[in-house]
């Protein structure tokens, strides 16, 4: 079975890195005059910034749907729009409705009980808001972008678990264990009228679980 999420499991986003200084966050720009452009290397940056640290490894792929889907996002709605519009446009474009849909209804299942197993993955959706770069003299070039996004994902990633916490696990009893794989859009820019350049990405991250059980 599967249960798709939105928000937050860190398994999922679309973020909006600001581009020039001086831009504006909050409001939603719409204006027609903008155009979009898929940028590069954005599956290497993900791939190669998460630390060793972190107790899981996403390998994302590239996914031309999700590049699809910010591109038109941002052609209709401007490059200033905030997390939850951006993300409401993504989910609009799935035909699913946010409120009543539990496919597209964020839960975290880094913890799942010893009660039985409901679903076996997992999938959800971030928004950020844009990372506006007002303090920064010079704008922000391409690579610092995709460092940016790099950075973000691996904040994320950095939340996933292997295990559910064992607290309570005894001898034959059962327990889950979570895998991880990811798909992300590419690194979309967008110039604005006033020539403020943004970056936008859309990126998944599906959760596995497999039942075990406890042995000695």
């Amino acid at each position: 079975m599967k249960l798709k999420k939105i928000a937050s499991l860190a398994l999922a986003g679309i973020m909006a890195v600001s581009m020039l200084a001086g831009c504006k966050d909050g409001s939603s720009s719409s204006s027609s005059s903008e155009n979009t452009t898929p940028a590069t290397g954005v599956v290497a940056a993900v791939n190669n910034g998460q630390s060793a640290a972190n107790k899981v490894k996403v390998t994302f792929t590239a996914s031309s749907d999700l590049t699809d889907m910010v591109e038109a996002a941002v052609r209709q709605n401007g490059i200033n729009m905030i997390d939850d519009s951006l993300r409401n446009v993504i989910v609009s474009m799935t035909g699913e409705t946010y409120e009543n849909t539990a496919k597209y209804t964020f839960a975290n299942h880094k913890r799942v009980n010893n009660t039985g197993l409901n679903n076996t993955e997992h999938v959800a959706l971030f928004a950020v808001a844009p990372v506006n770069t007002t303090l920064n003299v010079k704008p922000l070039t391409e690579s610092a972008a995709l460092k940016m996004v790099a950075d973000i994902v691996d904040a994320e990633v950095a939340k996933l678990v292997e295990t559910q916490d064992m607290t309570g696990v005894d001898l034959n009893d059962k327990y889950y264990t979570y895998s991880y794989t990811g798909e992300i859009s590419d690194l979309v820019s967008a110039t604005g009228t006033d020539g403020t350049t943004s970056y936008f990405v859309a990126y998944t991250i599906t959760q596995t679980i497999t039942e075990k059980t406890l042995e000695a």
